[in-house]
């Protein structure tokens, strides 16, 4: 018996079609196991996301002036810092940021803090208390955001601990102040 190329292709058009009334025998059929398969999938989920250790967020503003103070009025002895074109003062900003969320400043605000001897940062110091890598690690919890169309900058510190994380945002800005 032969079969023409043309029956062949009808036959294939038609066993590709989905039909969505078996499936919805077959989900009818088997519904126990789909609500069981979902309420473990929800349970599993819920646990997973209830073992989560829980992370805050402290956020503190500050204020980049590249306009420097003058100490004394009329005196001219303070040299201007990033004024001028659209990009000097674009890049004068990006330094800034760079700055706040550098080592530097990270090490300097963990040894101000008193980190090195906090139980939750054991693990990063090492046997050799390297301090760098304590900076490194503090740097890593925080962000700096440009608030648009000002020249201010958000600081955003993620930690365990909600106190520690206000702490370390508020030092990281006193910081960075005191380092410019």
């Amino acid at each position: 018996m032969a079969t023409s190329v043309e029956e062949t292709e009808d036959n294939l058009g038609q066993e590709s079609k989905v039909d969505l009334r078996s499936y919805w025998r077959t989900i009818r059929k088997r519904w126990p196991f789909v609500v069981l398969s979902m309420i473990i999938a929800t349970v599993i989920a819920f646990v997973y996301t209830y073992r989560q250790p829980k992370i805050y967020e402290s956020t503190c503003q500050i204020i980049i002036d590249p306009q420097a103070p003058q100490v004394l009025p009329g005196s001219k002895d303070v040299v201007e810092m990033g004024t001028g074109s659209f990009w000097g003062n674009k890049e004068f900003y990006e330094t800034q940021y760079r700055i706040i969320q550098s080592t530097t400043v990270g090490q300097r605000t963990a040894e101000k803090l008193g980190l090195q001897y906090d139980p939750d940062y054991q693990g990063v110091l090492g046997a050799n208390h390297d301090l760098v890598a304590l900076g490194r690690a503090v740097a890593a919890q925080l962000g700096v955001k440009p608030l648009k169309d000002s020249r201010l900058a958000q600081i955003t510190v993620t930690d365990r601990k909600p106190q520690r994380a206000a702490l370390i945002a508020n030092t990281i800005a006193d910081t960075y102040i005191e380092y410019n």
